[in-house]
């Protein structure tokens, strides 16, 4: 009986040691890595560099959840929180879905109100989530 071999060789490394990181979501392609950091106070999507180890913030906050578009041109995330309404005496905030390019240019957002998004496998549909 043979063994499976192992088709390639998977990296583990830490993305940052500052402990205001969250997440990471990586390019198609491996070569940079989205994720979210407060390292200056502000909830922001930052992309990194695999190669250089270069990073540089590419949203003005507050923002979350990061995903690559298939293409890797892209990168959907979540702004805000924002008071939504008051029910029963609690706060509810709110998100709205936006996506921004990879190589630099404005924010556009794409639906209010929603919790979570990704694309679809071939890029030409976003699932967005509301509760």
């Amino acid at each position: 009986m043979s063994r499976p071999q192992a088709s390639s060789f998977i990296a583990v490394r830490p993305l940052t040691h500052s402990g205001t990181d969250s997440d990471p979501a990586a390019s198609p392609d491996g070569r940079s890595i989205a994720f979210v950091s407060t390292r200056d106070g502000t909830s922001r999507i930052w992309l990194k560099q695999l190669a250089t180890g270069e990073e540089v913030a590419v949203s003005p906050g507050p923002d979350s959840a990061p995903r690559f578009s298939p293409d890797g041109s892209q990168i959907l995330f979540l702004r805000g929180p924002r008071l939504r309404r008051i029910v029963a005496g609690f706060s509810e905030t709110q998100t709205d879905l936006y996506r921004i390019p990879v190589l630099g240019g404005a924010a556009r957002r794409i639906v209010s109100i929603a919790d979570d998004a990704d694309w679809s496998p071939d890029g030409k549909w976003i699932a967005f989530v509301r509760m």
